[in-house]
């Protein structure tokens, strides 16, 4: 059962027997409307500007449309391993377990403060624009992947989305719909910020912007580090 009161990205996901009261019954009486709001709820998250958000702009914008769509495959990997754990009882369980929280939330933290160091060194150390190389295919989709697999927020969402949207004794189908969905979901969604941020004039304001955004986007990803693990100093 979903921990009570979660929140992933503005969108409240109580415990669905909170917002039925007394009443018995479930809200979603389909699998297809289920499905439906499961895939709502998956967007308006991604709409939400965060790490993943700003890693595959940055990507596309430095390195072009194709590394952008290596990071976005990353993603994507990594929605489909949380939503395959999901499936199986473990997101509920992990996202309800305070040592699971810490460790995602430590890692989460010290991978962001990694990013953002290395971009803003990358902005310190820019010298006359000059057309950016692609790095090596697996390194963007690993990136991808664990800035998205050690997001606190995707525990928080796959923990408690799929219990508040749940059917009545889902079956196999529905899980496997389920996986394939936002699996699905999230290689569209990510792959249009990689082809909208690769865009030719994009890339070119990029270019000629590059020391300052890349010490933004560093300085913002440093933070967001430093604001990830800081509960879990302030609990010890």
């Amino acid at each position: 059962m979903a921990p009570r009161g979660s929140v992933f990205c503005g969108v409240d996901v109580k415990r669905r027997d909170a917002s039925l009261g007394a009443n018995s019954g479930t809200v979603f009486v389909s699998i297809e409307q289920s499905l439906l709001a499961l895939g709502g709820i998956f967007l308006l998250a991604c709409c939400s500007p965060g790490p993943v958000f700003l890693l595959i702009a940055s990507v596309s914008a430095r390195s072009g449309r194709l590394a952008g769509l290596r990071v976005a495959l990353g993603v994507a990997g990594a929605t489909f391993v949380w939503s395959s754990l999901t499936v199986l009882g473990l997101g509920p369980l992990l996202a309800s377990a305070v040592w699971a929280q810490t460790a995602i939330r430590i890692g989460a933290g010290l991978y962001l403060a990694w990013l953002g160091l290395m971009m803003m060194r990358s902005g310190l150390s820019a010298g006359p624009a000059r057309e950016a190389q692609v790095p090596a295919q697996g390194s963007l989709v690993a990136k991808g992947f664990l800035t998205s697999i050690t997001n606190p927020k995707a525990l928080a969402f796959f923990g408690s989305a799929f219990a508040l949207t749940a059917p009545d004794a889902p079956g196999l189908s529905y899980h496997l719909a389920a996986v394939a969905g936002l699996t699905g979901l999230s290689v569209v969604w990510h792959g249009l910020l990689a082809l909208v941020f690769g865009l030719p004039a994009l890339q070119r304001g990029y270019r000629g912007l590059k020391r300052g955004i890349d010490l933004g986007a560093g300085a913002i990803l440093l933070t967001l580090g430093a604001a990830t693990l800081a509960p879990s100093f302030r609990a010890r």
